[in-house]
This record gives C-alpha cells, structure tokens and sequence, in this order.
C-alpha cells in the first residue's frame, strides 16, 4: 500500500492515542480522517472512500464491532486493524473472526501499526 494517496480512518476515543496516530499517519504521508465514535465512523465511511482503518473497540458511543460490520458492508476492501486496552485472547479472537485484519493490545507505538499495513 503507497502512503502518498491512501486515506487511512482512525476511530479513537482517547485524544493522546488519536493525536499520535494522526502525528504518526501524516508523517508516513497517509491522509487521515480521525474520529472518537463509531457512529462519526459510520458517518465517515458514508462520506468517503479509504484503504486502511483503526478502530478502537471500546468506545463512548458504540463499539469498534459496530464499525467493522459496517466497514465490510460498505467498503470491504479496508484494511482493517483492532486495538484495545482490553487484554484477553478471547478478544483478540472475536475481532478477527468478525472482520478485523490485525490486531493490537495498548499500548502499542504507532509505527508499528503503521508498519502492519499492506505495501
């Protein structure tokens, strides 16, 4: 996956973690549309076209879940990738079996969930 024209959607309710994706996306030279809720991601993905995703699966206002099933009704292309705080294999497990691509536990470094990206 190019950086140069890829749109990359994060779906992150804590603003630290959302600002240094944004910081880190940009700095790869991805465009980013970033949000805190799944229903401003459902929103987004009716608004425009992206490649990637990061979606938190706890969330204020809906779950990551929800966004997903969305993702791969709408856009199913997206490579889509999982975190949470919540450590628990039976997490990692269900994310993925309900359409995830990755997954990753906070904290993680951003580059390398960038890194996870196809090239």
């Amino acid at each position: 996956m190019s950086a140069d024209s890829h749109h990359v959607l994060v779906v992150e309710d804590s603003p630290p973690c959302r600002r240094i994706l944004e910081i880190e996306f940009a700095r790869a030279r991805y465009r980013v549309t970033s949000i805190e809720d799944a229903k401003q991601a459902i929103e987004a993905l009716r608004q425009a076209r992206f490649q990637a995703a990061v979606v938190d699966l706890v969330l204020p206002v809906g779950s990551g879940i929800d966004v997903i099933k969305i993702i791969r009704r709408v856009q199913p292309w997206i490579f889509a990738i999982a975190v949470t705080g919540v450590v628990s294999e039976n997490v990692r497990l269900y994310a993925l079996g309900e359409g995830f691509d990755r997954f990753v536990f906070k904290p993680y470094r951003a580059r390398d969930v960038i890194s996870m990206l196809p090239r």
